[in-house]
């Protein structure tokens, strides 16, 4: 793992694979789940459903358009909890983890259908990751096993030259 505990993949194996490999790994206390991408970038995220997210973390997490699109659902706890897991899933790609004001990376849209989360990087994310000004990324996030889930994958052309 790197300063910021981004985990990368390490052995002689990596000679013989042409590819940059990315990898994304992330657990609760009954599943474990890894992600690897090959000449991208990727994050991933799970978390329990019915996790309880005290009020102080929801106030310092969500903003209040976040928490009315989370209440549009009709899942409200369920899609907060999806919403966590997408900023954790792009601060991961990012390869910086929850570093800056996570209501900065600002939920846009979210259809509970089809698990799209979009979300726009503000604020001192944008500061440090300037070439993402005026992209709103799409975050993969589903349910599984009583579990939100979300995946992150960023090209490497957002990178080449930074």
């Amino acid at each position: 793992a790197d300063d910021s505990g981004k985990p990368h993949p390490l052995g002689a194996w990596r000679e013989h694979v042409p590819a940059h490999l990315d990898l994304s790994i992330a657990h609760t206390s009954k599943l474990i789940v890894a992600a690897v991408v090959a000449n991208a970038r990727i994050g991933i995220d799970i978390e329990a459903v019915g996790r309880d997210l005290s009020e102080e973390f929801t106030r310092g997490v969500f903003t209040h358009e976040e928490l009315e699109l989370a209440a549009k659902s009709g899942e409200s706890p369920t899609m907060l909890l999806r919403f966590w897991c997408a900023k954790e899933a792009i601060s991961k790609a990012l390869g910086t983890g929850i570093r800056y004001s996570p209501q900065d990376l600002r939920i846009v849209g979210a259809n509970p259908v089809d698990g799209e989360i979009r979300i726009e990087l503000l604020g001192q994310w944008l500061d440090a990751f300037k070439q993402m000004k005026g992209r709103k990324h799409t975050i993969h996030s589903s349910l599984y096993e009583g579990h939100a889930f979300a995946s992150c994958i960023l090209p490497n052309s957002l990178f080449e030259g930074n």
